[in-house]
């Protein structure tokens, strides 16, 4: 009697993409997986698996996790910084209603579980990795000077480093 050979399982097929459009798709999902579950449960497999690639796509994309996470934290720290500049840059607002919006996006963003995860997970990085550490330091400083040119218009008689310690004490209060 003849048995009836099997076929192979057939694989899932591999819709090509630009790799920008890639790229964000990677990003996005390590986005969500870092908010969700943390950096501990981002690897390559689990962002593969997500995306609905072979690993070795995710790893041309980014080669190391650490890159991934670099370029997931920079997009978040882009979107974040548009948002704030979009609302400081109001021209129709006095710079004390300037300075509220900017107080309440930045709270609005702290109170979002997505971005409080994210955050930990770079601060926590940032002691270990000394590209996350540059990163958290330039976005800081970026988000510092914000304040700083609010700050000057209130007070233009200061000067910048007492306006620099006066935004500092205004973003950690």
């Amino acid at each position: 009697s003849m048995k009836k050979q099997q076929s192979p399982t057939p694989r899932a097929r591999i819709i090509r993409k630009s790799p920008e459009v890639r790229t964000q798709e990677i990003i996005d999902c390590a986005r969500t997986i870092l908010a969700t579950e943390g950096y501990i449960a981002l690897s390559f497999r689990s962002i593969a698996a997500a995306v609905g690639v072979r690993m070795s796509t995710v790893q041309h994309y980014f080669p190391t996790i650490a890159s991934l996470y670099i370029a997931v934290i920079g997009k978040s720290m882009d979107q974040w910084r548009a948002n704030l500049k979009r609302v400081t840059s109001q021209p129709s607002l006095s710079v004390e209603e300037r300075l509220i919006q900017a107080s309440q996006l930045t709270i609005t963003e702290i109170l979002d579980s997505a971005t409080f995860r994210i955050m930990t997970e770079l601060y926590a990085v940032s002691l270990r990795d000394e590209e996350a550490s540059r990163m958290l330091r330039t976005e800081y400083g970026a988000y510092r000077e914000l304040f700083v040119d609010m700050l000057k218009e209130v007070r233009p008689d200061l000067g910048r480093a007492t306006l620099t310690t006066f935004a500092t004490l205004y973003i950690a209060h």
